[in-house]
């Protein structure tokens, strides 16, 4: 029976606020009941399905926590809540959807 899990509202909103503030690339990979995004600068974000913790580091057993008030600001970037200077404000971001084995952003 193949896995029915879902990442949270929080989780999309996170993984969204990654990638809108350019530390995230928009490729995603679902690893059993965590999200794998890969970052900008080498390595990858391992994010978990209710986006309760958020991790960096090159595999999940290595990776390290990432404070809860930088995984709480990309949440609120991630929901469009935070304010940005008009020049930089990021656009609308997309939403991740199922395809096959791996995750994409719809645009």
């Amino acid at each position: 029976m193949r896995n029915r899990l879902r990442p949270s509202n929080t989780a999309n909103a996170i993984a969204r606020g990654l990638v809108r503030t350019g530390r995230a690339l928009d490729a995603l990979t679902l690893c059993g009941d965590t999200v794998r995004l890969e970052r900008t600068r080498g390595g990858f974000y391992w994010l978990d399905f209710n986006g309760a913790e958020l991790r960096q580091g090159p595999t999940l057993l290595d990776a390290e926590p990432l404070q809860d008030s930088f995984r709480l600001a990309m949440a609120r970037w991630g929901r469009g809540s935070q304010l940005a200077i008009p020049e930089t404000r990021p656009q609308p971001a997309p939403m991740f959807r199922r395809s096959g084995r791996d995750v994409v952003f719809e645009r």
